[in-house]
């Protein structure tokens, strides 16, 4: 299973969905540390899952 494929599974969001996301608030423009900052203040999982899931997230988004 891809790492794209994980996250969509682990969120419930598309992989698109959170290309979007991203796209909208300009992320690629934002340090690494800001992006996994501002996903993790924004995910609905439970916290200590948050910030691992937040740091694949920005890595699967920043090889895109």
């Amino acid at each position: 299973m891809d790492s794209q494929t994980k996250i969509e599974a682990a969120t419930g969001t598309s992989w698109g969905e959170w290309v979007g996301m991203l796209d909208a608030i300009d992320a690629g423009c934002l340090p690494y540390g800001e992006q996994v900052e501002l996903l993790a203040r924004t995910l609905d999982v439970p916290e200590n899952e948050r910030l691992a899931l937040a740091r694949s997230i920005v890595r699967a988004y920043r090889k895109k």
